[in-house]
């Protein structure tokens, strides 16, 4: 399973086995470093309660199957995964934020942000129709039009989000024009 921070795991169950269960779990997943689960979980289940979702990192759980007198045999591996919520960041630029057209633009890069970047897009408008452009580390910015830019980002299982966007002016070339 792969979860987002705090939020709820589905349970996991044992089927086909004989025996009594006693759930285990590790942060490792080496099998000196599988404990017993307290308080003892045994049914067929490992409820979705006793799977703890409020720390990020993977955990492992397996159940130990024991049959009479038999040594105890153990079941494959399941893996939980708890990402950290998705930050958006703050997009910022790196030059001024005018420009004259053709010339070099300024640069955006993303700090403070949690997960992935996704991708980079950009509107001609704050509220309009964002389409992505080229650069996941940094956008390719316009040096032709002005243009609002923003970062989508996503953490693991985590919904993703974006970024405010950040306006980049890009004023036209004056023209002398002929004095006649």
């Amino acid at each position: 399973q792969a979860l987002c921070l705090n939020t709820a795991a589905s349970q996991i169950t044992l089927t086909g086995n004989t025996g009594s269960i006693v759930w285990q779990s590790s942060s490792t997943n080496v099998d000196a470093n599988f404990a017993d689960m307290s308080p003892s979980e045994t049914g067929q289940s490992l409820l979705s309660g006793s799977i703890p979702t409020n720390v990020v990192g993977t955990m492992y759980y397996r159940a130990k199957v024991t049959s009479g007198v038999c040594s105890p045999v153990y079941t494959n591996i399941a893996t939980v995964v708890v990402d950290p919520v998705t930050v958006a960041g703050t997009a910022v630029l790196t030059g001024t934020a005018t420009i004259c057209s053709g010339t070099t633009p300024p640069t955006i890069t993303l700090s403070g942000y949690t997960g992935t970047i996704l991708n980079w897009s950009s509107s001609s408008t704050l509220t309009g129709t964002y389409t992505v452009v080229p650069g996941t580390a940094t956008p390719t910015i316009s040096n032709t039009a002005t243009a609002y830019y923003m970062a989508t980002v996503k953490s693991g299982a985590c919904s993703q989000a974006t970024t405010t966007p950040i306006l980049v002016t890009v004023s036209q070339a004056a023209v002398a024009g002929t004095i006649t």
